[in-house]
């Protein structure tokens, strides 16, 4: 008997741990990820979408669109010249012309996020256990880990980085190659880590730890040789949250920050491209070559942004300067298209030309030009419109 009371106690102890670190992954995940809550939008009825379009575009009928997917909660991206929706329960991979299915998995996580690299899809559930990778047309390997996943990323040659927690520190990174061979692995003791990026070929990685100091919340940007393990820099931002990073042309790293912009070279020297506190990132999106567009407002309950494209030497190429804050911005090819509540503009990426404007609905929740075609997702909704020419109003 007391042999098993001591199991027994061994065994609540074990329970009460593993509660405990589910509520600490979900109150740190809270307060990571709470600066993006703007960037959300809210579920809305979709059953009269078919007035979604003013008289000055007009849905397409043509092919297979619309497309509809299985999943609630979708989301649309562009994936080496492919449509990729992402929704909660599935991943598919579609032709851009004709929506025809190309690919499709289910995932089945309870709260899934995705990264994405030229190639490959790398999806993982957040606060849970399960990841997976695909090629765009098969999979490549799934794994059940031991600790819960914070983030992730993965590179063009189909590396993944992911981050979890950690017995022996705050947490830890490993980096697989897309045999699942380990390339590297290191523990963190000095906070943790929300947000990972790698090169095009994995022989370069940054992260960033959250932490605080003295009353301070601080965000740190760590660059690492993973050939060699080494940390190469690390830079602070107090009181700021970082978004997101991206590493760019010539492995130049952007740093996408709530209030600042700043760009790494060579991963040890910092250029900023916008000071902390000049701007609010409102919303931002990554061109086919890696480089930034960033919409932001220069003062606070301003109605009016500004869209940027930075190069990945920290250069502002062009500037928009809008008179309302857009919902969703994309870009591809030389085109950048930008939703606003009730319209959508087409403009030029190299010098700011407005091309084309199309009044819509607020259903549409993001939109992609491809060639002459623009494509709208609402709900689990993917369609192509066209615009009207006035002989046809």
């Amino acid at each position: 008997m007391p042999s098993n009371e001591r199991i027994n106690k061994r065994k609540e102890q074990q329970r009460k741990k593993e509660r405990k670190t589910k509520i600490t992954v979900w109150i740190i995940l809270f307060v990571i990820f709470f600066a993006m809550i703007i960037m959300k939008v809210c579920e809305i009825d979709f059953n009269s979408i078919k007035n979604a379009f003013s008289q000055e575009a007009s849905v397409s009928s043509s092919g297979y669109y619309p497309y509809t997917s299985d999943g609630d909660n979708a989301q649309l991206d562009i994936v080496n010249n492919k449509f990729v929706v992402f929704t909660d329960s599935a991943v598919d991979v579609l032709n851009i012309q004709n929506a025809k299915k190309l690919y499709s998995f289910e995932h089945g996580y309870a709260s899934p996020a995705k990264a994405y690299s030229s190639n490959y899809i790398c999806v993982y559930d957040r606060a849970g256990t399960r990841l997976r990778l695909d090629s765009l047309s098969k999979n490549l390997y799934e794994l059940s880990l031991n600790k819960p996943i914070i983030t992730a990323a993965v590179a063009d040659n189909g590396a993944v980085a992911y981050s979890t927690f950690s017995d022996s520190s705050k947490s830890k990174i490993v980096i697989l190659s897309k045999n699942r061979n380990t390339k590297a692995e290191f523990e963190i003791s000095d906070g943790y880590v929300t947000c990972i990026a790698l090169n095009s070929n994995a022989s370069k990685c940054a992260y960033v730890t959250v932490n605080s100091e003295n009353g301070e919340f601080i965000s740190t940007v760590h660059t690492v040789s993973v050939a060699s393990n080494e940390e190469i820099a690390k830079f602070d931002y107090n009181n700021s949250d970082i978004l997101n990073l991206k590493y760019g042309a010539y492995d130049r790293m952007y740093v996408v920050g709530v209030d600042f912009l700043s760009v790494i070279k060579g991963q040890k020297e910092q250029t900023q491209v916008f000071e902390k506190g000049s701007i609010t990132t409102l919303n931002y999106c990554f061109t086919n070559d890696d480089e930034l567009v960033l919409n932001y407002s220069e003062y606070s309950n301003s109605q009016s942004t500004v869209i940027s494209y930075v190069k990945s030497n920290g250069k502002v190429k062009t500037s928009i300067n809008t008179d309302s804050e857009p919902k969703y911005l994309s870009t591809y090819e030389n085109k950048i298209a930008v939703l606003y509540p009730n319209s959508f503009s087409v403009y030029s990426l190299t010098n700011g030309e407005l091309k084309q404007t199309l009044a819509c609905d607020s259903y549409i929740n993001s939109v992609h030009c491809v060639s002459s075609k623009s494509y709208v997702q609402y709900g689990q909704n993917v369609d192509v419109i066209e615009a009207q020419t006035k002989g046809d109003e």
